[in-house]
């Protein structure tokens, strides 16, 4: 629910417990005393979660902008399941060259990733997974 545009009202005095009674109206206004109480505190909760996301947004939108190359790319860490370096080998294969040096270092790169309970993972720190473990 967006709060652009919202005019909830806040309670006309501290929030206590004769505000959640439905019979009782507040002095100076013509409805029920839960209603406004509910949709103050509504009202405070998304504001303050409205404000922690744009903040978040606006945090995370910095971070991204620092880290941007002149040319508009961005570089960062490749991280995943071993995938690449399983099929990379496979094609080393089958173009004849599993002896090339990229094709030993693949194979060490995905006995790295090996959990201790001898399967693979999707993403770091990820628990086993059936496909990963089958590409590896």
């Amino acid at each position: 629910m967006s709060l652009i545009g919202s005019n909830f009202e806040t309670p006309p005095h501290p929030i206590g417990d004769d505000d959640l009674d439905v019979s009782k109206v507040p002095h100076g206004h013509g409805r029920l005393a839960a209603p406004n109480v509910r949709h103050a505190r509504l009202s405070i909760e998304e504001n303050t979660l409205l404000s922690r996301g744009r903040k978040a947004a606006g945090q995370t939108a910095e971070w991204l902008l620092r880290r941007q190359e002149n040319d508009g790319h961005w570089r960062g860490a490749l991280e995943g399941d071993c995938i690449l370096e399983s099929e990379y080998i496979i094609v080393l294969a089958w173009a004849g060259k599993l002896g090339h040096p990229n094709a030993k270092r693949c194979a060490q790169r995905i006995q790295r990733q090996q959990l201790s309970s001898g399967g693979w993972s999707i993403y770091p720190g990820g628990p086993v997974d059936v496909s990963a473990s089958v590409k590896a």
